[in-house]
C-alpha cells in the first residue's frame, strides 16, 4: 500500500513540474532583469513547491524525518527542473536548428542531451533493479527509493514526448539504454561490481591526482578559448569584438612605430599588446593564442587559492567551471583589458591564500610572497587603473586579519615592503605619463588626457546624476546638496547604483551559446543562471558563517571594492569579467556545500 502511495505521488508530481515550466506558470513568479532580453526573468517557485509537498508527503510514508525528505528531494528536483528544460530547448532546437551558429555548437548540445538524459535511463535502471531485488527478499527500502521514484515515470514522460515529437531516433536509443542498463544489473551484477566499477574508480583517481587534473584542466581550457577563438576570427570584423579593440590595437601600434603616445589609459594592457606585436608583428592570433593561455593559467591559479581557502573539492569544482566560464573565454578572444585583469586578479588572490597558509606555520619566512604580490599589485594596477586601492584593502585586511600570528611590527613591514614594490613597478608608468602628460596620472582634462579620470568616468559614466545636479567629482558640492534634499539625492543615486548594479551582475550582453548555459534565449539558460545566483549567494552565506573573516573574506572585499568601483564610474556586464573568479569560488563552495548536505544525514550543510 505504501508502494502504491508514492508511485502514485510521483506521477502526480511528474504531471504538476511539467505544466509548472510551462507557459504562464513557468512566468508567474518573475522579476525585470536586462539577463531576460524578451521577458522577465523567472524564478522556478511553483516547480520546487511541487516538489517539497512530494518531499513531505513521502516523509509521511516512509516515516522518515522532513529534514531528511527535504534533504533527498534537492537532487532529484534540481536535475528534473534542468531535464525537463533542457526537454523543451532540444524540440526548440529542432523547430529552429538556427539558433545554433555553428554545426559544432549544435554536436555539442547533441551531445550533451544525450549525455544528460543516459544518466537519468542508467539511474531508473538501476532503480528497477534494486525495486525488483527489493520484491525478491519481501523488503524494499522505502526511505531509500521513495525520493528517486519519480524518475521512472518522468522517463516514461520523456520517452513518449520524444516520439510524439518525431524525435523517435532519442526514443529509441532511451528505450535500448534502458533494456540493456537493466539487464546488466539483473544478470552481471556482481561484474559491473566487483570489475566495471572498480576500473572505473581507478581511472577517476588516475584523474583527480593533482598533476593529471591540473594539466587536463589546463590544457581543456586553451583548446576551448583557442577555439572560441577560431569562431571569432571568421569574422571579417573580429577586431571589433572588444569595444575598446580599435582603440589599444591602434595604441599598441603607434607605440611600437615610436610615435608619441599620450594616453595613460590602462597602459598596461596596450603596452602589452605592443610587446606582442613586436616579437609577431600586427597578429590578432598571437594576442588571442597569449590571452588564451593566461585565462587557462588563472583557471589554475583559483585551483590553488580555493585548495588554500577552502579544500581540495572546492578547488576542483572552481577549476572545472573556470575552464568553461564565458566571461573567461569571450575576454581571452577579445583585445581588451579583461583577459590581463583576470590573470593579474587570479595571481593576487593565490598569493595572498598562499602567503596566509604559509605564514600561519612558519611566520616571518614569506616575505618573497610579498614582493612577487607588489609586483602583481603594480602590474594590475597599470592594466586596470581601479585597482589602485586593493594593496591598501588587503593591508587593512592583513593588520586585521583574526587569524594572525605575526606580530603587527612584522606585518607594518610586510605591508611596506609590498607598497615599495608596487610602487617600483608602477614607476616606468608613471614616468612616462609625466613625460607625455605633465601627471603622473591625469585626473582632469586640463592634464592633456583624451580619457581623464573625472570627466570621462565620474561625470560622463552618469549622465542622470549630472542632469540631476550631482557632480561626484565635487564631493563638497555633493554633501551640499545632500544636506538640502536628502530624500531627492539618495533616491537619484539608488536608482543610477541599481541600474549599474543590474548591468554588471544581471546581464549577459555577449555571447549566443555557453557550454554550460547552453543556448541564450531558453528556459533553461534562464534557470541556470538562478541556480547560479543561488548557489552563489548561499556560498557566501555559509562560507561566513563558517569562517568568519577569516582567508575567504579577502576575495568578497574585492568584490565589494570592484563593485563599488563600477557604482561610482562604468558599470556593465564585461566589468564583471575580472569579478567573476572571486565569484565562482563562493558559488564553488556554495555547490559544494549542497552536495555535501544532500550526501550527509548530520545537522551542519557545510
Amino acid at each position: 500500500m505504501q508502494f502504491f502511495l508514492l508511485i502514485s505521488s510521483s506521477v502526480l508530481l511528474v504531471i504538476f513540474s511539467i505544466f509548472s515550466v510551462q507557459g504562464k506558470l513557468a512566468h508567474f513568479f518573475s522579476i525585470p532583469l536586462p539577463i531576460a532580453i524578451h521577458g522577465n526573468f523567472p524564478i522556478p517557485i511553483i516547480f520546487w513547491a511541487g516538489m517539497f509537498i512530494y518531499s513531505l508527503v513521502a516523509s509521511s510514508i516512509t516515516k522518515c524525518s522532513q529534514r531528511t525528505g527535504i534533504r533527498k528531494i534537492l537532487a532529484t528536483g534540481f536535475f528534473m527542473h534542468m531535464l525537463l528544460l533542457l526537454l523543451r530547448l532540444k524540440i526548440q532546437a529542432g523547430m529552429n536548428p538556427e539558433i545554433f551558429s555553428s554545426f559544432i555548437y549544435k554536436w555539442y548540445f547533441e551531445l550533451f542531451f544525450l549525455s544528460a538524459f543516459t544518466v537519468l535511463v542508467l539511474y531508473s535502471a538501476k532503480l528497477v533493479y534494486s525495486i525488483v531485488q527489493g520484491c525478491k527478499k519481501e523488503f524494499i527500502s522505502l526511505e531509500e527509493e521513495s525520493f528517486s521514484l519519480p524518475f521512472l515515470p518522468f522517463l516514461v514522460y520523456i520517452i513518449t514526448f520524444l516520439f510524439l515529437k518525431k524525435e523517435r531516433l532519442y526514443g529509441s536509443i532511451f528505450i535500448l539504454e534502458f533494456l540493456v542498463g537493466l539487464t546488466m544489473f539483473l544478470f552481471f551484477g556482481s561484474f559491473l561490481k566487483n570489475t566495471c566499477l572498480v576500473y572505473l574508480k581507478k581511472i577517476r583517481d588516475f584523474i583527480l591526482q593533482e598533476k593529471i587534473f591540473i594539466i587536463l584542466i589546463f590544457c581543456v581550457s586553451v583548446l576551448i578559448r583557442l577555439f572560441y577563438l577560431y569562431r571569432i576570427m571568421q569574422d571579417p570584423d573580429y577586431i571589433l569584438t572588444g569595444s575598446d579593440g580599435t582603440l589599444y590595437d591602434s595604441l599598441a601600434h603607434s607605440f611600437i612605430m615610436g610615435e608619441k603616445v599620450t594616453e595613460p589609459l590602462v597602459a598596461g594592457y596596450w603596452m602589452f599588446v605592443a610587446l606582442i606585436y613586436r616579437v609577431f608583428s600586427r597578429s590578432y592570433l598571437a594576442v588571442g593564442i597569449i590571452q588564451a593561455i593566461l585565462t587557462s593559467f588563472g583557471c589554475v591559479f583559483v585551483y590553488f587559492a580555493a585548495k588554500y581557502i577552502f579544500n581540495i573539492r572546492v578547488a576542483r569544482i572552481i577549476a572545472i567551471i573556470s575552464a568553461v566560464n564565458f566571461a573567461s573565454i569571450f575576454s581571452s578572444a577579445a583585445i581588451g583589458h579583461q583577459a590581463l585583469d583576470i590573470f593579474y586578479s587570479t595571481l593576487i588572490l593565490l598569493l595572498i591564500s598562499q602567503f596566509i597558509t604559509l605564514e600561519n606555520k612558519s611566520p616571518g619566512s614569506n616575505i618573497l610572497i610579498l614582493v612577487f604580490l607588489g609586483v602583481t599589485f603594480g602590474l594590475s594596477i597599470a592594466t586596470r587603473e581601479i585597482n589602485l586601492f586593493f594593496p591598501f584593502i588587503f593591508a587593512a585586511w592583513l593588520i586585521f586579519y583574526p587569524q594572525r600570528k605575526t606580530g603587527l611590527k612584522k606585518v607594518s613591514l610586510y605591508c611596506l615592503a609590498m607598497f615599495v614594490f608596487t610602487a617600483l613597478t608602477l614607476a616606468p608608468f608613471a614616468v612616462r605619463n609625466l613625460k607625455n602628460t605633465g601627471a603622473l596620472y591625469p585626473v582632469s582634462a586640463t592634464e592633456n588626457a583624451a580619457y581623464p579620470l573625472i570627466d570621462h568616468y565620474l561625470k560622463g559614466e552618469n549622465p542622470d546624476l549630472i542632469k540631476a545636479g550631482i557632480d561626484l567629482s565635487q564631493p563638497k558640492d555633493l554633501v551640499r546638496v545632500f544636506y538640502e534634499k536628502p530624500f531627492f539625492v539618495s533616491g537619484v543615486l539608488a536608482n543610477n547604483f541599481w541600474h549599474k548594479f543590474k548591468a554588471l551582475y544581471f546581464n549577459q550582453g555577449y555571447g549566443g551559446f555557453d557550454m554550460l548555459f547552453l543556448y541564450r534565449l531558453s528556459g533553461y539558460y534562464y534557470a541556470m543562471w538562478f541556480y547560479a545566483y543561488l548557489f552563489t549567494i548561499i556560498g557566501i552565506f555559509l562560507a561566513f558563517r563558517r569562517y568568519g573573516f577569516r582567508l575567504h573574506s579577502i576575495a568578497f572585499f574585492f568584490i565589494v571594492y570592484r563593485t563599488l568601483v563600477h557604482f561610482l564610474t562604468e558599470g556593465s556586464y564585461r566589468h564583471r569579467a575580472a569579478i567573476e573568479p572571486f565569484l565562482l569560488l563562493y558559488l564553488s563552495f556554495g555547490l559544494y556545500a549542497i552536495i555535501k548536505f544532500i550526501r550527509s544525514s548530520q545537522d551542519e550543510a557545510a
